[in-house]
Parts: structure tokens; sequence; C-alpha cells
């Protein structure tokens, strides 16, 4: 097994791009030829908060990938929330209106309990609990399915660090795409679910590890990403900012206004939202420039980041909607 230590995801593309090309096989799959490597690989995140990857060349849209995860936290899985930042999102569901692998459902509804909620109430009681996993395949449901989507992650274990007493997670991963799955949407989702069971057991975020059998990448998006190796690592250079304690209400709050469309008739300007915490803030301040953009005005959706605190998510958006109007 290789293993691959990274600060977060922006270096794990990085790194995990090296790998590949230094020790990957070619093969074929039923969705064209990848890069794999010959063995499960594992990647450990020192930084998990550090979610965004904003190398240029993989064009990451972190619209998309913000709004997935809020919605993931707050357990849906109606394929129309996602679509409206990525399209090809529909071709993941079946009947076009909930999507089979939705992980966040599966957190809280599939299996007919709250599974995040039981785990920060048993690590809340005994924080040297070992039982706290959370279970995403259902071999019910998912074993031998002929549908367009089964879940890829499949488990995830939390547990209080002996040493340095911070929660760390690790996740189990059948099969991943590096550059849109393990270093691109897994990164975020699982970083965001990571800080929200820390923030609700009241313990300090610790290291992310994801352990992926079949590691790989497709040749379109790998040629196109391949530049990144030859550039200079030069580290997160953006502030991060943390979640608040009421999280689950500024959540239901951002996606409420956002599957509303509520901010496309409200114009550009610094007075915005009444909002507890700048994490909130910021997450408003994201799906309305979307929005924006969405309804054909990309610099007014520049304006709307521009205007908002310098953090790592809307210094991506802006980039996004530069690369964009240019």
């Amino acid at each position: 097994m290789h293993v691959i230590h990274v600060h977060n995801a922006q270096e794990g593309l990085f790194e995990g791009l090296k790998h590949l090309k230094e020790n990957g096989i070619w093969q074929d799959s039923r969705n064209g030829r990848v890069i794999r490597s010959e063995g499960p690989v594992t990647t450990v995140y020192s930084s998990p908060l550090e979610k965004v990857v904003s190398w240029k060349v993989r064009d990451a849209n972190p619209f998309f990938h913000l709004y997935e995860s809020l919605w993931m936290l707050d357990g849906r899985r109606d394929v129309g929330g996602p679509a409206r930042y990525a399209k090809n999102m529909l071709n993941y569901s079946d009947d076009g209106q909930i999507l089979h692998d939705a992980y966040g459902y599966r957190w809280r509804e599939h299996f007919g309990r709250n599974q995040i909620a039981q785990i920060i109430q048993q690590l809340k009681a005994d924080p040297i609990d070992r039982q706290c996993v959370l279970q995403m395949w259902d071999p019910k449901v998912d074993l031998g399915r002929k549908g367009k989507a089964v879940p890829c992650n499949l488990v995830a274990t939390f547990q209080i660090d002996p040493v340095w007493s911070k929660l760390n997670m690790t996740v189990f991963c059948r099969s991943n795409d590096i550059i849109w799955g393990t270093y691109g949407a897994n990164a975020v989702h699982f970083g965001f679910l990571l800080e929200y069971v820390a923030v609700k057991t009241g313990f300090q975020v610790g290291k992310y590890t994801q352990i992926s059998v079949n590691y790989h990448a497709y040749e379109e998006q790998y040629n196109k990403c391949l530049p990144i190796v030859d550039e200079k690592w030069r580290g997160y250079q953006t502030g991060t900012i943390r979640m608040p304690e009421d999280v689950d209400v500024q959540i239901h709050n951002v996606l409420a206004c956002a599957d509303s469309e509520a901010y496309v008739n409200r114009p550009p300007s610094r007075q915005f939202f009444t909002c507890d915490s700048e994490w909130g803030a910021m997450c408003h301040r994201m799906m309305w420039a979307h929005q924006m953009y969405r309804q054909g005005f990309p610099k007014e959706a520049f304006d709307v980041l521009y205007d908002a605190q310098v953090c790592d998510w809307t210094i991506a958006g802006r980039e996004w909607l530069l690369r964009r109007m240019k």
C-alpha cells in the first residue's frame, strides 16, 4: 500500500498525479482508459479544514462543492439541488428525482437512524469509544445493483487521538477517481463532515485519512491536469473560516435561500443577510454569487464575492468566475 502524507487536497492532487505518473498502470474500463495505482493508496491529510483546490487546469467548481457539502450534511438526496451547479448530476439519477447513492441521506435516514447524531452522542458520552462507525454501503440495495450509481465511499470511522485529543476520521473507499473524487469532491465533503462532528462534540479537528482500493484517473482529465506535477507547490495561500456551533440552523437557512432562488433579485451590496457567523455569511455570498452567474450576470456575481470577507472559498469563487468572464 502506498501512503501519501499531505497538508490538504491542493497538495494531495499534486502528489497523487505525481504518484500515478511515476508508478501508474494503464488499463481499460467501462468509461474509457484509466491510469491506476498497482495497489491501494492511503492519503493522510494533516490540515483537512483546507478543502479548496485552486489549480487552474483542474478548474474545480467551488460553488458546486460547497452547496453539495451543505446538502449532504442536511441529509438530502434530491438531485435537483446539486444539478443546478453541475448538470451532469442528472446522469447519476435513475428516475431524475433522487440519487440512490446520496451520502447525506445515508448518514441521516437510509438505515432507519440518524447515524451522525448517534455518533456525536456517543463521542460526547465516551471520548474513547471505538464503535463510532458511519455506514454508507448497504449490501441489500447496492451489491449487484444494475442502476446508475452505488456509493464509492463505504464507511467512515471517528476516534479521538489518544495523544493530542483531536478527532480523527478514516474513510474506506472501494474505487476513486483522484481528480474528481479523492482530491475533489471527497476532500470537501468529508472534510466538512469531520469539521461538523468536531464542532458538535467540542473536539478540535485532527487528521482525515482516506484509503482507496482502486486509485485511478481517467485519461482525458489526467492529461489535462498532469502539468500540475511540473508546477511549484507553494502551500495553501488563503485562510479558512470555521463552522459555528449553530451550524445546523445556518445550513438550513443557506439551503432554503439557494433552493428558492431568493438571492436573484438582490443587487450586489455591502449590506447583506443578517447572519450570526462569518461562516454563514460566506456560504450565503457563495450561493448568491452563483445565482447571479446563472442569471447571466457574471460581473455582478464577481462583485458579490469581491465585497465578501477574503477566505479560501471566496477567492476560489472569484477565480472560477474570472476564468469564465475571460
